[in-house]
C-alpha cells in the first residue's frame, strides 16, 4: 500500500526540475482549462500524455540549449513522420507546453520549438469556389440555396456563424457577428 501511494503522489507531484512538471503546471493552467476550448483540450490530452512520457525526466534546463533538444524534439516528432498532419499537430502542442514554460513561468529562456520546420504543406487552392462553380450551382438550385451561396461568398463567414446570422446583426454600415470559432470573443465585421 505505501508503494502504490508512493507511486500516485509521484504522478501527482513531479519533480519541478524535471519536463513533466511543466506538463502538469500547463494542464492545471487557465491556458489550458479556461482559454481552451472542451474539444481542443479533449484532443490535446493525448499529446500532453505523449509529451510528457517522452521528455518528462529529462532537466527543465535541457530545454536552454536549443542546438541540443531540437535534436531530440526531431526524434520524437518524426515518430510520425508517415502522418506528417499528425506530426506537426504534436509539435504544436509541444511548442504550447513550451511558450508557457517561457512565459509566464519564466522557466526556460526561449522556445526551442520556434525554428523547426513544419512537415505538412498542403495546397487547398482546388477547393476555393470560383466564380464560374457559383455560377454553375445557381443554375440549378432554389432562389433561397442562391441566396445562401451568395451571403457565403461575399461573406467569408464560416458555416456555423452563417447559420446564426440575423438581421439583427446587419447594422447600418456592416454586417457585424461575433465568432463561433473565438468563442464570441471576436466579431467578423462585413463592410456593407
Amino acid at each position: 500500500m505505501a508503494s502504490y501511494t508512493e507511486a500516485i503522489e509521484s504522478r501527482r507531484t513531479p519533480d519541478s526540475g524535471r519536463f513533466k512538471s511543466l506538463v502538469v503546471l500547463y494542464r492545471a493552467s487557465a491556458d489550458y482549462t479556461i482559454s481552451l476550448a472542451d474539444s481542443t483540450r479533449k484532443n490535446w490530452s493525448p499529446w500532453l500524455d505523449r509529451i510528457a512520457e517522452y521528455f518528462g525526466e529529462l532537466r527543465i534546463a535541457q530545454f536552454d540549449r536549443p542546438e541540443k533538444i531540437r535534436k531530440i524534439i526531431r526524434r520524437w516528432r518524426n515518430q510520425w513522420a508517415d502522418k506528417q498532419r499528425t506530426a506537426d499537430y504534436g509539435m504544436q502542442v509541444l511548442s504550447r507546453v513550451l511558450s508557457y514554460a517561457v512565459d509566464p513561468l519564466g522557466k526556460i529562456a526561449s522556445n526551442p520549438c520556434e525554428g523547426i520546420k513544419q512537415l505538412y504543406s498542403g495546397d487547398r487552392s482546388e477547393i476555393i469556389w470560383t466564380n464560374s462553380d457559383i455560377a454553375a450551382i445557381k443554375k440549378t438550385c432554389s432562389p433561397e440555396i442562391a441566396h445562401a451561396v451568395d451571403l457565403a461568398s461575399h461573406t467569408g463567414l464560416r458555416l456555423g456563424d452563417l447559420l446564426r446570422l440575423s438581421w439583427s446583426h446587419v447594422g447600418e454600415d456592416a454586417i457585424t457577428i461575433a465568432t463561433g470559432k473565438s468563442r464570441g470573443r471576436r466579431e467578423a465585421i462585413i463592410p456593407l
